[in-house]
């Protein structure tokens, strides 16, 4: 069994590292920074060391240097470790003396080659080192941006507008015209997702439908059904029958992207590659939680720095009756419309730039403008926020609510260790809730500031002030608050 010595600071980065390469039937030992790594190097004599590059007390290029200067650990592999991936970085790590470099977030099967072939060279100059402990690799699961999908549909504009769309996503595509060539193509080659149109040439799409469910190696593939609004009826037995979902014509890519994404999830956590699958069904799990630039940050370096915005849009939706139908009735019954109502905003989020940000005591918030940053993002909040309105008034027909908007400068930050909370701090959220509480019942209410930002377009009145709270009135110590009906875009 080979030893690996992973130096590490980062507590996320070394945990996964290190579960990963036992997995692979790896011995591992850890340091936490540079000096550490060398002391231990002397002592165990490990067959390879996992080296960061940004190493605390003494670098990653320190210690590798300092390592290969010592005779007792000169010929002991060094694979150079870095989350910055920026220009000329490989080569000052091979400079420092790594024998191989590679960046994060880590792509297993590369990393694993690497170690394989450091192993196996080394192990014809130094006599006893084992390169046993690395398992073939399956080949990695396809994820978000990288599925492999069957696309089971007839000729025609809708089957390759979804098409183009899944390859502009990252998807690899493949395509079959009739019920036979897409059990055929599924025997053939394994596919992550099925998008299975409802009617075809052959056969019914429930038929085919029944089919996958019948053979083991295929009943728990996600399939999710093409159909037009008048196919809505079959499309409907067929989620009786399995299906996961129902996709129709444009295909808006977020929302393809985020159906796929939530049908895929749970299939992600077993089969073939299983461990692969594993850190997929995180990251998707960290995609759903997490704004992008937060996802992108964690991967990279275990961390997300805390950040300041200077302009974003931050929304409150206040239910009045939440804590007494919590208090009064049963817990199912309360929450029941809840669910539905941020199902819905789902879709919202999937269509713009909105982040549901958290559930409050009496009800949620939400945010535009975190990712991407916007240069002005009251215009698109406002619609967002008109969106979400009319939603939760669609489906919360009796129950009391209110809207509250504000926007301006906010602190994001991703805090925890062990289970990790995103969320935002500043005055600009405390504004949106005070505007939320005094605004007009029924409607969305947003604050001086915001209301001067739209200028002529706003069409609405203004409902209140509140006095010692500044929300864009001139004289600086007022909330203003307006009731926000529509823009006018032509105003």
């Amino acid at each position: 069994m080979a030893k690996i010595l992973l130096v590490e600071d980062n507590e996320l980065n070394r945990d996964l590292i290190s579960r990963r390469l036992k997995r692979r039937g790896f011995e591992v030992s850890v340091a936490l920074d540079g000096a550490e790594g060398i002391a231990r190097a002397q002592a165990e004599h490990p067959d390879l060391i996992l080296m960061d590059m940004g190493l605390p007390v003494l670098s990653g290029y320190d210690a590798a240097r300092r390592l290969k200067e010592l005779e007792t650990t000169r010929d002991i592999p060094i694979v150079g470790l870095s989350a910055r991936a920026m220009a000329g970085d490989a080569d000052k790590a091979r400079r420092a003396g790594c024998d191989e470099y590679d960046t994060k977030p880590i792509e297993w099967p590369r990393l694993l080659a690497k170690i394989t072939a450091l192993l196996e060279r080394s192990a014809h100059h130094r006599p006893g080192v084992s390169t046993t402990g690395v398992a073939p690799s399956p080949s990695p699961a396809a994820g978000p941006g990288g599925r492999n999908v069957l696309v089971v549909a007839t000729g025609g504009m809708s089957r390759e507008t979804l098409r183009r769309r899944l390859l502009a996503l990252g998807d690899r595509v493949a395509v079959a015209e009739s019920g036979r060539q897409a059990l055929q193509r599924l025997a053939e080659s394994p596919a992550d997702v099925v998008l299975l149109q409802v009617e075809l040439p052959d056969m019914s799409g429930a038929d085919v439908l029944r089919f996958i469910r019948s053979q083991p190696a295929l009943r728990d593939l996600p399939v999710l059904m093409i159909a037009g609004i008048d196919e809505r009826e079959q499309a409907l037995a067929c989620l009786e029958l399995g299906a996961r979902d129902v996709l129709s014509p444009p295909f808006p890519p977020p929302l393809v992207n985020a159906r796929l994404t939530a049908a895929t999830a749970a299939h992600l956590r077993s089969g073939a590659g299983g461990e692969e699958r594993e850190e997929l069904f995180a990251e998707h799990l960290r995609r759903c939680l997490l704004p992008g630039f937060a996802v992108a940050e964690l991967a990279a370096s275990g961390r997300v720095l805390p950040r300041r915005l200077a302009d974003a849009g931050v929304l409150v939706l206040l239910l009045e009756d939440l804590a007494a139908r919590c208090d009064q009735g049963v817990a199912e019954a309360a929450i029941a419309p809840l669910q539905e109502l941020v199902v819905a905003c789902e879709e919202i989020e999937a269509r713009h730039p909105l982040a549901r940000i958290k559930p409050l005591p009496e009800g949620l918030l939400f945010a535009v403008g975190l990712d991407p940053e916007l240069d002005d993002p009251a215009p698109l909040a406002v619609h967002c926020a008109l969106e979400v309105l009319a939603t939760s008034q669609r489906l919360l027909r009796d129950w009391p609510l209110r809207l509250g908007l504000h926007d301006g400068p906010v602190v994001a930050a991703l805090v925890g260790r062990k289970r990790l909370h995103f969320d935002l701090w500043g005055s600009t959220v405390d504004v949106a809730r005070t505007v939320a509480r005094h605004g007009a019942p029924g409607a969305l209410n947003v604050s001086g500031a915001v209301w001067q930002r739209l200028g002529p377009t706003a069409i609405g009145e203004r409902v209140t002030t509140v006095e010692g709270r500044r929300g864009g009135d001139p004289d600086g110590s007022r909330l203003g608050i307006y009731r926000l009906d529509h823009l006018d875009p032509l105003a």
